[in-house]
């Protein structure tokens, strides 16, 4: 997981610390040409559009001024990269007299490490039956329900899916991704990274590079001499691109990222997979985030993913992050964005935290990740089973955006409407999404109860032999604070270092979710 974004005051940048490794982000003030047109897009995203009932016509569609791509280009400047959303180009260095006296046309500048830039060109591979009176779900379909999702005829069909990921090296000879090729459902490939044609996407070019393969597999596989289904969305359209590598951590990645999804809107894909997360761990530390950073708002590729929802009608599913181990701890970007569905992982049965999983900010006014479920080797596989599911959903009612399948999945989830900042809403249910879509009540066995006069004695008094086990968080609103697990054959400890502004007190057991909500405290 990584990714960088520094921000860096102008003069500083000027002082030479980077030099002849520069490159320059340059925002321009416009887009010289006012005209928007239907040709900036394919009929399949202004169809996506009408039927959102969002603005067909964008401005930020509106390709980069020519004028002034070439006026920079003249200054013997090379535009390296592009994005129209950001209206925005990425150069190889900055003109000299730039320092002194910058264009009209040039809003800012920001600082970016330079890597290279990438090319590819497209893919194309054909029926897949399965016996359903014997079919069976992964451990974690069964965990989130899955088998509403097929008992309702529901697989993905006819939704595209774009997975932005590291290669897929070994797709080719995948035994569980084999119907996705008889089915021609892989339509497109594109590679940032390494760029030469289609097949550096499926052989082993750099290290991690079987990652995007893995994460296809969550998302539509399946396992035929098992008749083992891995992935819910086994029947969506696929399209694939390497905008990460894995060879190295470099803010090229980001910029990779930003052109991958715009292409994915130009060409009608709506729901979008990203199992990659950029805060810290760059290989130059100087690239690293801070954590404050984490808000939604300050990195491109945050900004950029936020724009690709609210106005181009995207639902982006994205890995919470794989640092709850580790110092950093939180969420990284794109998950930090509100309306991206970010993902964690939680345990197969007490549906408790990974530790491994990042957790939300507890700067934030919003909780993250948004939901888990179960992963036993990171975020990156979470994500995907998600993303399985809001392909059903799209499947059932293509209406539906994304602040809507927000909200669905967190009030279909097993700790709803207590939320925290360890595993969001807790697990999605499948057959709760169902039931919400047909526009009926689900229950739930979440008590939230108020005490004034609640005290650490009266948890210590709790009897807890009649459960397997319990978990009790102590937190201020959706924020834990200090989290203990007990089982059956275990008491409470004598003394406990309780957090000093808790406001709010979870005791969750294999028969019983409640939150006390203190007050006075």
């Amino acid at each position: 997981m990584k990714i960088r974004r520094l921000f860096l005051l102008f003069t500083f940048l000027l002082s030479g610390v980077h030099s002849s490794q520069a490159q320059w982000w340059i925002f321009f003030k416009d887009k010289c040409d006012p005209l928007i047109s239907t040709d900036y897009v394919s009929a399949d995203t202004r169809a996506n559009r009408v039927l959102l009932q969002i603005p067909v016509f964008q401005h930020s569609d509106i390709p980069i001024c020519k004028v002034y791509l070439n006026q920079v280009e003249s200054e013997g400047a090379t535009v390296v990269a592009m994005s129209k959303w950001l209206n925005a180009a990425l150069l190889n260095e900055l003109p000299s007299h730039w320092t002194e006296d910058l264009p009209d046309f040039i809003d800012r500048l920001e600082y970016h490490p330079p890597k290279e830039i990438i090319v590819a060109r497209a893919f194309n591979t054909d029926f897949f039956a399965w016996d359903e009176s014997s079919r069976k779900l992964s451990s974690t379909l069964q965990q989130i329900e899955g088998q509403a999702l097929l008992d309702a005829g529901l697989s993905g069909k006819g939704v595209r899916v774009a997975l932005l990921d590291a290669g897929y090296n070994g797709l080719l000879q995948s035994a569980v991704l084999q119907h996705l090729l008889d089915s021609n459902r892989i339509h497109w490939v594109k590679d940032f990274v390494k760029g030469e044609d289609a097949d550096s996407m499926f052989k082993r070019k750099i290290k991690g590079d079987t990652h995007g393969r893995d994460v296809l597999k969550m998302v539509g596989g399946f396992n035929n001499s098992r008749n083992l289904l891995i992935g819910l969305a086994w029947e969506a359209d696929y399209y694939l691109f390497r905008t990460e590598d894995e060879d190295s951590e470099y803010r090229g990645e980001e910029v990779n990222w930003m052109n991958a999804i715009e292409i994915a809107d130009s060409m009608g894909i709506r729901l979008v997979n990203t199992s990659l997360g950029y805060g810290s761990g760059f290989d130059d530390p100087l690239e690293n985030y801070l954590p404050e950073q984490m808000d939604g708002n300050t990195a491109l590729i945050s900004q950029v993913a936020r724009q690709a929802i609210r106005e181009k009608g995207m639902i982006i599913v994205s890995s919470a992050g794989n640092e709850g181990n580790d110092p950093w701890k939180i969420i990284s970007a794109p998950a930090d964005v509100k309306e991206v569905i970010s993902v964690g992982a939680n345990t197969l049965r007490t549906q408790l935290r990974l530790p491994y999983s990042s957790i939300g900010s507890d700067g934030m006014d919003f909780v993250k990740p948004d939901v888990s479920c179960f992963a036993s080797s990171g975020t990156s596989f979470s994500a995907p089973v998600i993303t399985g599911l809001v392909a059903c959903m799209l499947e059932k009612d293509a209406r539906l955006n994304a602040q809507k399948v927000q909200q669905l999945l967190h009030q279909s989830a097993s700790f709803y409407p207590a939320p925290n900042n360890h595993v969001g809403y807790g697990t999605p249910s499948a057959e709760k999404v169902l039931q919400l879509m047909d526009g009926l009540s689900v229950a739930t066995d979440w008590q939230v109860e108020d005490f004034k006069d609640l005290d650490y004695n009266d948890l210590q008094q709790m009897d807890i032999s009649q459960y397997d086990w319990v978990w009790v968080a102590w937190k201020t609103d959706h924020v834990v604070l200090n989290e203990f697990l007990y089982h059956q054959a275990d008491s409470f400890p004598t003394m406990i270092d309780l957090p000093k502004d808790f406001n709010r007190l979870t005791i969750f057991t294999d028969k019983l979710r409640k939150e006390f909500i203190i007050d006075g405290q």
